[in-house]
């Protein structure tokens, strides 16, 4: 397949075809990995691992909170469940 390169301000910009990316799994802000060898330049969709989503998280007290701002409460308080007979 064939692609074409496009100035965007001070970049150059590899425009791909809608359907190309459906089937690589990519999509508007997706994580690549870029290549070049003697051959050319080899662009991969970046998979992570178990191990890489765990280096991303950031706990409570390690200058971050864990919880964004806007969750930190609920907009719908959780409902009181009663065991027992009426």
């Amino acid at each position: 397949m064939r692609a074409h390169i496009v100035k965007a301000g001070n970049h150059l910009v590899v425009v791909l075809p809608d359907s190309f990316c459906d089937q690589a799994g990519l999509s508007e802000g997706s994580p690549i990995d870029l290549d070049i060898d003697k051959d050319g330049l080899t662009i991969r969709p970046v998979r992570y691992g178990v191990g890489d989503l765990i280096a991303r998280l950031t706990t409570p007290g390690a200058g971050e909170s864990a919880k964004p701002e806007s969750a930190a409460a609920p907009a719908i308080a959780p409902a009181k469940v009663r065991t027992g007979s009426l």
